[in-house]
């Protein structure tokens, strides 16, 4: 409805574009990179990868590999088969960061929105090599294998263990009367955090009534959120020996980055604006049904004021000839500049600006009929109220 009433109302003020210019000037005469897809990347698929293969290098939607992505044997990583894939980029992870944005819901699915960025800055700021997500499981199993191996070169210990499990929809309680599920999900609340949520079915579909806690710790998996991340950590601890041959090798070598890129999918607009703007999950178009009313009613009111500034124009023309030509800019491209900025407002989901823009026009359109007015009978009336005039009253 809410979605529906807005695309509604973006055509109604479009239609004002096109038709405010015809309206004056009819009063006015009364009175007197070498590819096709824009991603810098030479092919016309628009992933921006280089390659001709849109989508994510595998099905194109982000999860593939994410059936059965868990297990806490030989550390949770490598038991399943799920990083025995060909990496054919050809990357050099050790030239690359990547930068986790935020955890949404996407297309009724957990997934994590993280960008690429060239370059061993580790600011994650310049040259990036696009936006993309790819799901929980997917993300969050590569970043902990990427920490068992960056504890293994700085001699500290890390090791998921049988938190991974979870990554996938497990059962965590049972009885009588009640059966409950857990998998791992992003917190809508926050958008940048990871949580345990309960499910009351085995495909982690159906939450329950009434809400439950659980004593799942998953510190080990708290993916930090807006911190950007070097694919590839070389070793600091003095038993690895390092060679040549090991540095040549090692530096193709981020279970992170590899993964990520693997099975990613590119984010689309919608994508990129739930990921940077967190009151967007609710609502594509951002405004809530009170926001949308109190829309309808400031324009409403502004097309008001709108024709009876073109009456008066129109009065005052055949009546006294009192409208100047030629002194200054024409209102009318005023009205027209400010109303595509309210359609540009409402597009980009900047709900302040559109506020803002909206309220100035139409008080700028009752200044300038309250001037008209002025013009024509020397009095500045609301309402009957007179607020001044140049008629002076004698005692």
């Amino acid at each position: 409805g809410t979605q529906k009433a807005m695309r509604i109302y973006q055509n109604i003020l479009s239609s004002i574009v096109l038709l405010v210019p015809f309206i004056w000037d009819a009063r006015a005469d009364e009175s007197g990179d070498g590819d096709e897809d824009g991603d810098g990347d030479g092919d016309e698929d628009g992933d921006g990868d280089g390659d001709e293969n849109s989508g994510d290098g595998d099905s194109g939607d982000g999860d593939s590999g994410d059936g059965d992505s868990s297990g806490s044997e030989d550390g949770g990583y490598d038991d399943d088969g799920f990083f025995n894939f060909n990496d054919e980029s050809g990357l050099m992870w050790s030239d690359y960061s990547i930068f986790p944005k935020k955890c949404i819901t996407y297309n009724n699915k957990d997934v994590i929105v993280f960008s690429m960025h060239q370059g061993e800055n580790n600011e994650c700021t310049k040259k990036s090599a696009g936006t993309y997500y790819a799901s929980v499981p997917n993300f969050v199993k590569a970043y902990a294998k990427q920490e068992y191996v960056n504890s293994y070169f700085d001699g500290s210990e890390y090791n998921a263990g049988d938190l991974l499990d979870y990554l996938d929809c497990t059962e965590y309680y049972k009885d009588d009367d009640l059966q409950l599920y857990v998998k791992i999900g992003c917190q809508q609340e926050s958008n940048q955090l990871l949580v345990p949520k309960i499910y009351t079915d085995q495909y982690c579909t159906k939450t329950p009534s009434r809400r439950y806690s659980t004593d799942i710790n998953i510190y080990k998996l708290m993916i930090p959120f807006q911190t950007c991340f070097s694919c590839v950590v070389w070793p600091t601890s003095d038993d690895i020996a390092v060679d040549d041959g090991f540095t040549t090798q090692h530096a193709y070598d981020s279970p992170l980055c590899s993964t990520a890129w693997y099975y990613r999918a590119q984010c689309a607009k919608d994508c990129l604006k739930m990921g940077f703007d967190p009151s967007s999950q609710n609502s594509s178009s951002g405004f809530s049904g009170v926001g949308m009313f109190f829309l309808f009613v400031l324009s409403g009111l502004g097309a008001f004021l709108l024709l009876a500034v073109l009456a008066y124009r129109k009065r005052m023309a055949e009546e006294q000839d009192m409208i100047e030509k030629d002194n200054g800019p024409n209102p009318k491209w005023a009205v027209l500049i400010s109303v595509f900025l309210i359609i540009l407002f409402m597009i980009l989901g900047l709900k302040l600006l559109t506020w803002i823009s909206l309220i100035l026009l139409n008080v700028a359109l009752l200044c300038y009929l309250l001037f008209l007015r002025y013009r024509a009978t020397g009095r500045v009336e609301i309402g009957g109220f007179t607020l001044y005039s140049d008629e002076v009253e004698f005692a």
